[in-house]
């Protein structure tokens, strides 16, 4: 179906019809920036980013969350544009739910690493409300790749950015999350530690 069926169909009282919309609209983003702006001129993202806040499943949240992370993660323009439409406030809250599943969950703070990806890097004071949020997840040692990749984002520029971090206190269990990795032969997670220690 063509994008404005599919931004119809983001509207419809039946679950499995709207996660098939998002599902797809969520592959469409993934491709070139000029599908993405071709997707986003239909007017579907804020249909999307409204599901977040929705009584949907979370079937259908983590859906919208890939959608949001994919276009985000499109570069700066596309992500700012996410920004002023208030989906990162809305991927936060959407972490706050207990009964989110370890793989919803993970998609979520993907989606929360690709606002911090591209460069230009956004406002600091736009985006440092996810700090409390990643470092609490870094306790749990859940998502680890996507919230170690967050925070080695944030280091990656000014020193107020890192003495943001380091305020936080979670130096420390950066220092054992490295330590694990190695022990581990997680490239991966060793790479995103040593680049936010360092």
């Amino acid at each position: 179906p063509s994008v404005p069926i599919l931004g119809h169909r983001l509207q419809s009282p039946y679950s499995t019809r709207v996660f098939e919309s998002c599902w797809v609209l969520s592959n469409l983003v993934a491709g070139t920036k000029e599908q993405t702006q071709r997707v986003l001129d239909v007017g579907v993202a804020d249909l999307i980013i409204a599901l977040l806040n929705s009584d949907s499943s979370f079937r259908v949240k983590t859906q919208a969350a890939w959608f949001i992370g994919n276009v985000a993660g499109d570069g700066a323009p596309f992500r700012d544009l996410m920004l002023e439409s208030g989906a990162f406030e809305g991927l936060l809250k959407l972490t706050e739910n207990r009964a989110l599943s370890y793989l919803s969950k993970t998609q979520v703070f993907w989606s929360i690493s690709n606002f911090l990806r591209s460069k230009p890097f956004p406002d600091f004071e736009r985006v440092r409300i996810c700090l409390p949020v990643l470092v609490n997840e870094l306790w749990s040692n859940s998502s680890l790749s996507s919230v170690l990749s967050a925070l080695s984002y944030i280091c990656d520029g000014p020193v107020e950015r890192i003495q943001a971090v380091v305020d936080t206190g979670c130096v420390p269990h950066l220092v054992h999350c490295l330590q694990d990795a190695v022990k581990a032969n997680n490239f991966d997670h060793q790479l995103h530690a040593i680049r936010t220690l360092g």
